[in-house]
This record gives structure tokens, sequence and C-alpha cells, in this order.
């Protein structure tokens, strides 16, 4: 197998509800599970940060239909790179909803519009083993 982690960035269009947000979730897990990938989500103030593990051909595909799916816009691939182990190996996707005080000390890049101020694929990477901890 050829494993790669793809990070990504993008906002939310429009805003979703945690009704929607809960939907999306479990499509996407269930999703993951068929196709042997794992990863994080996190939706902070209508945007999301996602990182993506698996075979380098399902990975690339599934980050294709999100590339087509209206309801991301903004979208920027912050890392795709080879990997040899899986950092959300447990999970088919593990999600975090940041909202409120939990946004405070969010990076600008994440709480305002994907693309200003660029952050470094580590810093995504570092958020979502953050925010991944104890959940899934």
């Amino acid at each position: 197998m050829n494993l790669i982690r793809l990070v990504y960035i993008s906002s939310a269009t429009p805003p979703m509800s945690d009704e929607a947000l809960a939907a999306l979730v479990e499509q996407a897990r269930t999703f993951n599970v068929e196709h042997g990938l794992t990863g994080m989500l996190i939706y902070a103030e209508g945007n999301f940060l996602q990182v993506l593990e698996g075979d380098a051909r399902e990975v690339d595909d599934l980050f294709e239909r999100i590339c087509r799916d209206p309801s991301h816009a903004h979208l920027l691939c912050l890392e795709r790179a080879p990997i040899t182990r899986r950092e959300f190996s447990d999970w088919s996707m593990g999600f975090r909803n940041l909202s409120g005080v939990e946004c405070e000390d969010l990076p600008d890049w994440l709480t305002g519009i994907p693309g200003k101020g660029l952050p470094p694929a580590r810093e995504g990477m570092a958020l979502l083993q953050h925010y991944g901890q104890g959940e899934g």
C-alpha cells in the first residue's frame, strides 16, 4: 500500500448547522471505513481543517470529490506527503466542532478566509493532533 497524508482547509458554503455537521461526519465515517481511510476533521468559524490518511489513490479520489463539492470554497491543500504510519489509525474520522471561546486562540488562517496567512503544513497537523486527543 502506498500510504499518504493529505491536509487541507476550506470554507463551508454556507456555514453548517450542528445537525448538518453530524450527518456529514457520519457519512464520512462510513465512507472512510469502506475505503480504508482514516483522519481527523475540525470545524471552526465556518471553516474545515482536515487530514486524510490512506492509500494514495483512495485519498486522491476522495480529495477530487471534495474539490468538486459546491459546499466547499477557498479550498487549499496544505500538504500531500507519503507516510510510513498513520497518525489517526484508530479512527475512521475524528471530529471536533470548535466554537465560541474555543476559537479565541485559533490562528487567523483557520477562523478567517482560508488562504489569508497560509500556515505551514506542520501547524495544521499540530492543531489536528491537539484537538484529536481523546476524540474519534
